[in-house]
């Protein structure tokens, strides 16, 4: 056997350690790779989920608000085939700008433009910009005036009344709203809305975002010339509407930034995370590396098996951070659909799927501050630990939004759980005697043959069902809950064109002096008829857009065409009489409407005493957010106040002293009580009626006796047995140019 000498001994040892810092530094840097690999995952992945939030932020703080302003544009009647009303729109724009914290704000109209600036001062846009902004396809850009940066939002509407309208908002400070912060990788990165060419249209409002954004390509290369390539590949992927992630240097260091297609015009959402945030992941690893470079490791499957092991513990400490809600400390929303979906394989297993918030959060953190309201999503997450415990698995989604499922054993149980969370919230002390409204929607996991991710959809539209309830906090899903959802949304959509295409339509029914039976006034009712005369009735539109707050619309529009249509017969020489409109509970809300009304019939011309207002008794003491003093306020503006469908809801004769009307409807279920208790019920609330001077109007009589039985005590008739509710050209007919004692119907 060969013995080495001490040369070829040396050479050897020295070839072995070469060859193993070789294997060693080629290890490392497969693993560092490997790692940098995974995060860029992870990083392009929390980009592509941040889309569609992103996306619906931009549509509901941008699209949605020009929409609302069009509409109002629209109504005000301030554009119209043979005039432009330069006050009305400059009102419109003052109070749109002011709501809306928008900078500047301007309406074109064909070739005539009206701009206000953030002291609603009226300034002038030259024509080269006029035009500019006209011809861009974009709705969202930048544009540069008086050596000025610009964000420019616009929407058009072509062919209104043969005039084309734009409606434009101009922002210097691209963070124009808070609500389009997008908090990404646990708040430590911040987040830029770019379009293709690398303009900015949006970023983050936190204090460290380091690009105040003119075109974020430009930015980057100020940094170093070495971001060239980076820029590069960021320049083609756009080009090719692709998805990616390019690391450069920053003025604090490396920067990583994920960028992907919004799915919205040109735009895209970039995510940036500072490298050493990163980093914080696999300081462990790294740390140890360093001491493994000092340690001569004789053993390569140790190598393999540490870095195995450490690899595992990094992952570990990931998930951790995933499966944990930085608030209330529990399950955060991964962790929560993971356990969802092994129960949901489980065939025998009986569960529901809960969805829950509360109705008046975003009160108490306005008014409690938002420590306060965190102690409280602590606190209902707490009560769903406590009750559900392991039975089921729950978490917060986000804000005051927390899901749960639970597994049962019978109904029984189903109702104890729901009843008893909702119990517990309520039950939560908070300072200036606040109370918390839940409210819960349920949908059954019994039938697997949904997918699991139909299941909180499900939930949500069950609690909006829930909303809509008086002291009653949790609503079930069904499927037919799912159809009048679309259905609801195709209603709206109609009800939106049928505003703008003066689509609805009012009837008259006529109400008639109880002894001489001469008509003395009106009450205007809705119709609807499509371009395609197919009619849809009252009880199909009206839940809906009382639902959906649509139902102010509708007010506003039938009380404007009731001014219109008084004046329109006064200026013929009619003898009108007055007219009563309803209004609505969401109108009531807002006890501002009263100015609208006041502009709407001054513009008109006519008095107050011809347009009546109805209110159904309910509404002024039975609603929250409606103010109690409302008929008040509505007589201090001159309108006569008609206290409608009386008998229905509230109905303490007290309030006949508190709310002080001028006349008062009594409902048709007490005038078709033909009872000898019902008739005493019927005179005793007439004569208390007559004693606070109200004028006594009995509505639905269709029959003989039933006038009969009123006439006497009543002021008014209104039903059937005069006349049913008619058509404008019928109404004048009969009534308007002539107004003769109309005979009973035999």
């Amino acid at each position: 056997m060969k013995v080495l000498n001490k040369k070829e001994l040396l050479i050897s040892i020295a070839f072995c350690i070469f060859v193993f810092l070789i294997s060693f530094f080629t290890l490392n840097n497969f693993v560092t790779n490997a790692m940098n690999e995974s995060n860029e995952e992870q990083l392009l992945k929390a980009n592509k989920q941040n889309i569609e939030l992103g996306k619906v932020k931009i549509e509901t703080v941008l699209d949605n608000k020009l929409d609302i302003f069009i509409e109002n544009l629209l109504e005000s009647g301030a554009v119209g085939s043979n005039n432009i009303d330069d006050e009305k729109i400059i009102e419109l724009i003052t109070y749109f700008r002011k709501e809306n914290f928008i900078q500047i704000m301007g309406v074109i109209v064909d070739n005539k433009e009206i701009f206000l600036n953030e002291n609603n001062e009226r300034i002038s846009i030259d024509q080269k910009t006029i035009y500019a902004i006209l011809a861009e396809e974009r709705s969202i850009f930048k544009y540069s005036i008086n050596e000025e940066d610009y964000l420019v939002i616009k929407n058009t509407i072509s062919n209104y009344d043969e005039h084309n309208i734009t409606t434009v908002y101009l922002h210097k400070d691209k963070s124009i709203n808070k609500d389009l912060h997008i908090p990404v990788y646990t708040e430590s990165g911040y987040s830029y809305v770019v379009n293709d060419n690398g303009n900015g249209i949006f970023y983050s409002t936190k204090d460290m975002s380091e690009i105040r954004l003119d075109n974020v390509l430009d930015t980057i290369l100020s940094y170093s010339e070495e971001n060239s390539d980076e820029v590069n590949k960021f320049k083609l992927d756009m080009l090719n509407k692709k998805s990616g992630i390019i690391k450069y240097e920053g003025l604090r260091g490396k920067i990583w930034m994920a960028y992907s297609p919004m799915g919205y015009e040109d735009l895209y959402l970039c995510t940036v995370i500072p490298e050493h945030v990163v980093d914080d992941n696999v300081d462990e690893i790294e740390n140890l590396n360093s001491i493994s470079n000092k340690v001569i490791i004789v053993d390569i499957i140790l190598i393999f098996g540490f870095l195995k092991f450490v690899e595992i513990d990094r992952r570990k400490k990931v998930n951790k951070i995933l499966n944990l809600d930085p608030i209330t400390n529990g399950n955060s929303y991964k962790k929560f659909n993971e356990e969802l979906k092994k129960v949901y394989k489980k065939k025998e297993a009986k569960a529901i799927y809960m969805a829950i918030d509360l109705d008046n959060f975003k009160l108490v953190n306005t008014v409690l501050g938002k420590e306060c309201g965190d102690q409280v999503l602590k606190k209902i997450y707490e009560i769903l630990e406590f009750h559900i415990g392991n039975n089921g698995c729950y978490c917060r989604k986000e804000a005051d939004e927390f899901l749960a499922y639970y597994e049962y054993q019978n109904d029984e149980d189903v109702e104890h759980i729901v009843n008893i969370i909702c119990e517990s919230i309520r039950h939560i002390i908070l300072p200036q005697n606040h109370i918390l409204v839940p409210s819960i929607g349920i949908c059954y996991m019994n039938n697997k043959d949904r997918l699991v991710e139909s299941l909180e959809v499900n939930a949500i539209i069950a609690k909006k069902k829930s909303k809509h309830k008086i002291n009653v906090f949790y609503s079930y899903f069904k499927d037919s809950n799912l159809y009048e959802m679309i259905d609801n949304k195709s209603i709206l959509d109609d009800m939106n064109r049928a505003i703008i295409n003066k689509e609805f339509r009012l009837v008259y029914q006529p109400k008639f002096d109880a002894k001489t039976q001469k008509v003395v006034g009106a009450e205007a009712l809705i119709r609807w008829t499509k371009p395609d005369n197919s009619t849809v009735y009252p009880n199909e539109f009206i839940p809906i857009a009382e639902k959906t707050g649509f139902i102010t619309f509708i007010d506003s529009y039938v009380f404007k065409l009731v001014c219109e249509k008084q004046a329109k017969w006064m200026e013929k020489g009619y003898d009108i009489v007055p007219i009563s409109v309803n209004i609505s509970r969401e109108k009531l809300k807002d006890e501002n409407f009263i100015y609208e009304y006041l502009k709407i019939i001054g513009n008109a011309g006519i008095e107050k005493e011809y347009v009546q207002l109805e209110i159904t008794e309910g509404d002024t003491y039975s609603y929250e957010n409606v103010n109690t003093n409302i008929v008040d306020v509505i007589k201090d503006a001159g309108f006569n106040v008609s206290i409608d469908d009386f008998g229905v809801g509230y109905s303490s004769l007290t309030m006949l002293k508190d709310i002080h009307g001028d006349v008062l409807k009594l409902d048709r279920s007490f005038v078709i009580d033909e009872s000898s208790s019902g008739k005493s019920m019927l005179k005793y609330i007439i004569k208390i009626a007559k004693i606070f001077n109200y004028k006594v109007v009995a509505e639905g009589v269709e029959t003989e006796a039933q006038y009969n039985f009123l006439k006497e005590d009543c002021d008014e008739i209104q039903g059937y047995y005069f006349s049913k509710p008619l058509e404008e050209e019928e109404f004048i007919d009969k009534y308007l140019s002539n107004l003769e004692i109309n005979q009973p119907i035999s």
